[in-house]
């Protein structure tokens, strides 16, 4: 056994953030630290400075929740943060440069998420010398993988974009924060007409109303009406979820509102939560929608036609 520093040169990737690239049909694979289809979550245009890593390399997740996923890369890639790349110091055949992934990915219990992951001590993670690679390995006949192009994190049918470009969140909503309380201000019960929904982040509406609090304690400036579009920017499996509320509510640290900076039909809201609720897959549970990672979120800047004929077909129905 020698470290994988003696097999590979290791180095970082290109650390860039799918939030700052655009996705394409057609274009270089970006790998994050998904588990699944090789890591490859889409396309992405060419990024001036940045030179695609060669066909042939290995990549290795350094943290997250699939920390050593490990997949040898058939096309030229971008790579997400925290991501290493594996060049073999010697010609090595795909069979055996499988057999490495294989042998990396078993030492995934040496490591925890967000507590002790590979960075630091990876290029110090024994793996049999090449000498070792059992014969087998050698001689493995590695079927073809084919990259699948309806990944989750690439898909985009959810989000019908008709009128052309993209623009920055914060150009068409103010973003504004929720308020922290102390468990003495919350209650389990509504005591009354003067207390409202205490909205916490949750992958359904119904599920993120669970405690009130009284609108006079929260202040005025904290308490949005019915109809109000809220995101929650973190909790572990409930980041990005976007709703727009049903009543009246006090959103907590966790949720931000979505002010619109022009007048705004209910559809609209509608469909600009679903964006937004579309955009989970460039977060995670370390990597939270908060702050500017929010407000830079690129949508549509307008809905598409159908948003607004369903508007209309509304008004001449009263």
């Amino acid at each position: 056994m020698v470290p994988i520093g003696e097999v590979f040169a290791v180095r970082y990737g290109n650390k860039l953030d799918a939030n700052k690239l655009t996705f394409t049909d057609q274009g270089v694979n970006f790998v994050s630290r998904s588990s699944k289809n090789l890591g490859v979550v889409g396309c992405v245009e060419l990024v001036p400075g940045h030179v695609p890593n060669d066909a042939g390399l290995i990549t290795v997740t350094m943290g997250g929740t699939y920390l050593l996923s490990a997949f040898v890369q058939p096309e030229p890639f971008y790579t997400a943060q925290n991501i290493k790349v594996l060049t073999p110091l010697q010609p090595m055949s795909l069979s055996e440069k499988a057999f490495y992934c294989r042998c990396i990915v078993e030492n995934r219990r040496r490591y925890s998420t967000h507590g002790r992951e590979a960075n630091r001590s990876f290029e110090l993670l024994l793996v049999p010398s090449r000498t070792e690679v059992p014969s087998w390995a050698k001689g493995l006949s590695v079927p073809t993988f084919e990259i699948k192009d309806d990944h989750k994190l690439s898909s985009r049918a959810s989000v019908p974009n008709t009128k052309g470009s993209l623009v920055r969140l914060d150009s068409v909503f103010d973003v504004r924060s929720g308020l922290s309380l102390g468990s003495d201000a919350r209650s389990d019960v509504k005591s009354g007409p003067e207390f409202l929904p205490y909205v916490r982040p949750s992958k359904t509406q119904t599920t993120s109303f669970v405690e009130y609090v009284d609108s006079d304690i929260a202040g005025s400036n904290n308490v949005y009406p019915r109809h109000t579009l809220y995101v929650s920017t973190n909790g572990q499996g409930s980041h990005t979820y976007a709703w727009v509320s049903v009543s009246a509510f006090v959103p907590n640290s966790d949720v931000s509102v979505l002010l619109p900076k022009r007048s705004m039909s209910l559809q609209e809201k509608l469909y600009y939560a679903a964006v937004v609720s579309a955009n989970r897959r460039l977060f995670s549970y370390g990597r939270k929608p908060k702050g500017e990672r929010l407000k830079g979120m690129l949508i549509p800047e307008w809905a598409p036609h159908f948003v607004y004929v369903e508007q209309l077909a509304e008004k001449l129905m009263k």
